[in-house]
């Protein structure tokens, strides 16, 4: 699978003197896809708001690429670029769907118009959007906004792709084009973590499954391993309660 690019280490993030994450520790190598699953309130999109500083920690460490996160010219250097997928699509409403690609290029890459635009324009081709480049995100369907927000977060050239629950906000119908989407990123060799609560698509696409509850990592494992003959009690009766284990 290839050489480590995550590493967390001893991490602990409260708020209010409620203690969100404890002592996580994880590890994730280049091109490995890990799904995070677990009750609401575990602390699963903290962890992933953690790992792309939206959220700083009490103690621990992360490293990407071997470099700390906090480092004072961290994301100067080659090989520390996170993207991130939220549950809602935080696309800009009087933005095109081009321009909603090629303006952050612009502002945050420094990259001159010409040059943004075409990369824009592959995106939107990988995310299958091509006759929407033009589009406002109100004349787009859930689906087909959230992909914009992948192709946005791919932009930025990301060396990990973190997913908040990026099918939450959609139905079951609209949820399988962005699953599609994350299916032919794993294919590229993009390195993610999905936070999901769909169990099928977590089982069928991730090398790894990493449980939490209570702000701990319970268990983790290979997906036939967590989702059929799990070690902890705690796990097992999760899966039982959302019926995937009789």
């Amino acid at each position: 699978m290839g050489n480590q690019i995550l590493t967390i280490a001893g991490l602990n993030k409260s708020f209010n003197g409620v203690k969100v994450l404890q002592e996580i520790n994880l590890d994730v190598n280049n091109r490995e896809i890990i799904s995070i699953i677990g009750p609401s309130g575990s602390g699963k999109s903290t962890l992933l708001r953690c790992i792309c500083k939206l959220e700083c920690i009490d103690s621990g460490v992360i490293l990407l690429n071997g470099r700390s996160i906090y480092q004072k010219d961290f994301a100067k250097k080659p090989g520390t670029k996170i993207g991130m997928v939220f549950q809602q699509f935080n696309l800009f409403p009087h933005y095109t769907v081009l321009e909603n690609i090629a303006r952050p290029l612009m502002t945050v890459r420094r990259i001159d118009k010409e040059s943004a635009i075409e990369t824009a324009r592959t995106l939107i081709r990988k995310v299958k959007l091509e006759n929407k480049e033009a589009s406002f995100p109100r004349q787009l369907s859930g689906g087909q906004m959230q992909r914009v927000a992948i192709a946005r977060a791919l932009a930025m050239n990301p060396d990990i792709m973190l997913f908040d629950e990026p099918t939450s906000a959609l139905d079951p119908e609209l949820s399988g084009e962005v699953f599609q989407t994350i299916i032919d990123l794993a294919r590229d060799g993009m390195t993610m973590i999905i936070v999901t609560h769909e169990m099928s698509f977590a089982e069928e696409i991730s090398n790894r499954i990493v449980f939490m509850d209570h702000g701990m990592v319970i268990e983790e494992g290979n997906p036939e391993t967590i989702f059929h003959s799990p070690e902890k009690e705690r796990t097992l009766s999760f899966l039982k309660r959302i019926r995937l284990i009789s």
